[in-house]
């Protein structure tokens, strides 16, 4: 948001401290051996903070930053989350290695990863856009109930949060220059993936704590029984009883909070254009291959400078 509204000095200070947050993540969960979740890095992000880092002309910074991005994605993103590393973000790494004045590194990654590094020249005389999409909607929680009767009538009710996935229709993106450049979109940020894989993950975990919940109002009903039979007799312990269960099935809810305002997936393009204004038509493809929309871009590049588009489609 920062950078939208054209605070990139803003946006550093932003990214330092998403910087500092992911370091932390990183540290707390080789602490706990990564117990309870796939997702202890976040390749989009660290990206983010290196792209930052090198608008701000920091390119050690952003060399570590690109680096980081790209092992957590050829590890992580890769094996849990079927994602490759976009082809740009290798490159990232190759130019900002040149940068800093990591030349035998720089090689040896071009090897590695198979990129020219030739954004280190071309950006010098032109500028780069950038365009962050964010496409299709996340999944969605609902209640999946288990009912299990006990043996002294005691109906017990057990809710399990359950993923639901929205289905992502467009595939890719293709950007159109005015020199009719076609460049496609890539995924970076598998946010569906992210968060269905790491629900299968911790599921053993919420099962066995919605039926701990379950099993303590139990419990506790009986316990209300029992106080009012000795207050009130049989038919007083019954109705308390019965109440107690009434209340404890009606109330009995999965936690079912997500974050329903982001995209299926975040997707990345970038096009190299010299300085000036430029029309850009971004259209949204479908994975036949057909177009289901398409949004014209005007942006302002600057020589050795980047622009950032983000764009939004359900």
């Amino acid at each position: 948001n920062q950078l939208m509204l054209g605070n990139s000095s803003d946006a550093l200070v932003e990214a330092r401290a998403a910087d500092e947050l992911i370091k932390k993540m990183k540290i707390y969960y080789e602490k706990e051996g990564n117990i309870g979740t796939l997702y202890t890095q976040d390749a989009f992000i660290l990206w983010l903070i290196g792209t930052l880092y090198e608008m701000d002309n920091e390119p050690n910074d952003a060399y570590l930053a690109y680096k980081d991005a790209l092992t957590v994605m050829k590890k992580d993103y890769a094996g849990f989350y079927g994602t490759k590393p976009p082809a740009f973000l290798a490159e990232d790494v190759v130019r900002a290695a040149l940068k800093t004045g990591f030349n035998d590194e720089a090689e040896l990654l071009k090897q590695e990863n198979q990129v020219s590094g030739q954004t280190f020249e071309l950006l010098k005389e032109n500028g780069e856009v950038i365009l962050i999409l964010g496409v299709g909607e996340s999944p969605f929680k609902t209640d999946f109930f288990i009912t299990t009767a006990m043996t002294d009538g005691y109906v017990m009710k057990i809710a399990i949060p359950q993923f639901n996935e929205n289905p992502n229709r467009i595939a890719y993106a293709e950007i159109l220059g005015a020199n009719q450049q076609n460049n496609r979109s890539e995924l970076f940020e598998p946010i569906n993936a992210i968060a269905l894989q790491n629900y299968k993950h911790r599921l053993k975990k919420v099962t066995a704590l919605a039926i701990t919940r379950a099993t303590t109002k139990y419990l506790a009903s009986k316990g209300a029984q029992g106080i009012a039979k000795q207050a009130g007799g049989e038919t007083m312990g019954a109705i308390i009883g019965l109440a107690a269960n009434v209340a404890s099935y009606a109330t009995e809810e999965a936690d079912k909070r997500s974050w329903l305002t982001l995209p299926h997936q975040f997707q990345v393009a970038r096009i190299i254009l010299p300085e000036g204004k430029h029309q850009l038509k971004v259209n949204f493809m479908g994975s036949g291959g057909y177009q289901l929309s398409s949004q014209n871009v005007t942006v302002d590049v600057k020589k050795g400078k980047k622009t950032f588009v983000s764009l939004r489609s359900f």
